[in-house]
């Protein structure tokens, strides 16, 4: 525990000062505003990508409970037995696709009641309003940045150390907004990360 305590310690200073840095303008790249037609626009497309996590997620629990509830019923010769440990599986799939669910949906809500939005980029962290991400430092990882210039959407792929999964690594993807006049604010955080 004290061990965990420290890395966690660790962690929270590294975000705190990350945080002092890109409040006191120090490492920021880029920075903009979007106004509220195009905060539409992204929280449309943004709604989309998020749908197609849902149904991922669902297809993975689905494909998981089948394999399960066919594991159970070849290992317990009592049919009672299987069918008990088929319904304890499903009620724990069940709770985590609702507990996902409610993780995305909450952020499409928060997302969905704001009329504009503001970006700021810095060396290895961003905000997207009061979104806060650290993209690479303790324990995280950038793994990629894509611009979609169809839908003028920058993406963040990152990753960092899950300590409650036993040190396996999260992956997360946050989407920004750049608007048609942001062009060369676009263009520097591209540089920056040599895209």
């Amino acid at each position: 525990m004290v061990i965990i305590g420290t890395v966690q310690f660790l962690i929270f200073l590294d975000k705190a000062r990350q945080m002092d840095n890109l409040l006191n303008n120090k490492n920021v790249i880029s920075r903009w505003k979007v106004d509220s037609q195009i905060w539409k626009e992204f929280v449309n497309i943004d709604a989309s990508v998020l749908k197609e996590k849902i149904i991922k997620v669902f297809f993975f629990i689905v494909v998981a409970f089948m394999f399960m509830a066919a594991y159970s019923f070849f290992q317990f010769k009592n049919l009672y037995h299987a069918f008990i440990f088929v319904l304890f599986t499903g009620v724990v799939f069940a709770i985590i696709f609702v507990l996902v669910w409610l993780e995305i949906m909450y952020l499409h809500r928060k997302r969905q009641n704001r009329d504009t939005g503001e970006v700021i980029i810095a060396d290895n962290c961003l905000t997207l309003n009061d979104e806060f991400h650290i993209l690479s430092s303790f324990g995280n990882r950038l793994e990629g940045i894509v611009y979609y210039e169809a839908e003028r959407i920058l993406e963040f792929k990152y990753s960092y150390i899950n300590f409650a999964a036993r040190f396996r690594r999260k992956y997360l993807d946050i989407r920004v907004p750049v608007p048609v006049t942001e062009e060369a604010q676009l263009q520097k955080v591209l540089k920056h990360f040599g895209v």
